[in-house]
């Protein structure tokens, strides 16, 4: 549900990117940190992906790529960081 709310976001312009994580190439149980912009590429991050990964580290990046309107999918202690940010 999650990843089709997001995906939403993306095809009527809520939002400009999504920072979520996908499966790492060479093991699909290791998260890897990605910024989505295409609905299209949310498919790709269906699952959940409970373990450590440096999800907030994608804020400058989008920041740097021009995404000013973001989601983020995350654990909550990543949620959690955010917020204090």
């Amino acid at each position: 549900i999650t990843t089709r709310i997001a995906q939403r976001l993306l095809e009527t312009g809520a939002v400009d990117a999504v920072l979520t994580m996908a499966p790492d190439p060479a093991d699909r149980w290791r998260p890897l940190p990605v910024i989505v912009t295409d609905p299209a590429d949310m498919a790709g991050v269906r699952g959940m992906r409970m373990g450590h990964a440096p999800l907030l580290a994608l804020l400058e990046p989008a920041r740097e790529a021009g995404h000013r309107r973001l989601a983020i999918i995350g654990i909550p202690c990543q949620v959690h960081a955010l917020r204090a940010l």
